[in-house]
């Protein structure tokens, strides 16, 4: 298992990137590119819920995008 600060590390990161690809997908004009976004998006809410489910799993508390 992570520690403490790896997992809130994590969560920090994958909720950053999932901001920064949603910017993204609202200023990209792009098919192609629109299409990439989604599939990265997807991916960064897995690792996000999965980083979620292991914060509960090592008892830290996460209330709504915010680690406790």
């Amino acid at each position: 298992m992570r520690s403490r600060e790896e997992i809130m590390s994590e969560l920090s990161y994958q909720r950053d990137r999932l901001e920064k690809l949603r910017t993204l997908f609202d200023l990209t004009e792009d098919e192609e590119e629109t299409e990439a976004l989604i599939y990265e998006e997807k991916a960064a809410m897995l690792r996000y819920s999965k980083a979620i489910r292991e914060a509960k799993s090592a008892g830290i508390t996460v209330f709504a995008g915010k680690e406790q």
